[in-house]
């Protein structure tokens, strides 16, 4: 059902990258703050993470959308979209969600992370770690 736009409407629907600019900033501003404070699992340090650890966080978090309100031609409809796997062109790398990669929020992990490590062209690092 379609409503039009009444005087008494509280709510309107708005989207695409104007909308998620600063929701990406506010999760990358929450991920370095997490580190910063050294909130991070197991640790008793603070550190500063990189900007490449900070983006690999938001883009790992990112979880799968089941709908989306699209537009075809002048109609507006919500479309199906969680077949399509990640990334997609309809939903990027989905629904930033932090808890899944800050480990809190009853995960029952701890975060490790390796950052900062500089790397040459060509070369490799290897990490063994045990998971129980």
């Amino acid at each position: 059902q379609c409503s039009h736009y009444q005087e008494q409407d509280l709510f309107l629907n708005l989207g695409g990258t104007s909308m998620a600019a600063p929701m990406v900033s506010g999760a990358a501003a929450i991920i370095r703050q997490f580190f910063m404070e050294g909130h991070h699992q197991g640790w008793d340090t603070t550190m500063s993470p990189s900007a490449s650890l900070v983006k690999a966080m938001i883009l790992n978090s990112g979880k799968k959308m089941k709908r989306a309100f699209l537009e075809h031609g002048d109609n507006l409809r919500f479309s199906n979209i969680e077949e399509h796997p990640l990334p997609s062109p309809l939903q990027a790398h989905g629904r930033i969600a932090l808890a899944s990669v800050l480990g809190v929020g009853g995960d029952s992990y701890a975060l490790r992370v390796w950052d900062a490590e500089l790397l040459n062209d060509g070369e490799k690092k290897a990490f063994c770690l045990e998971v129980s």
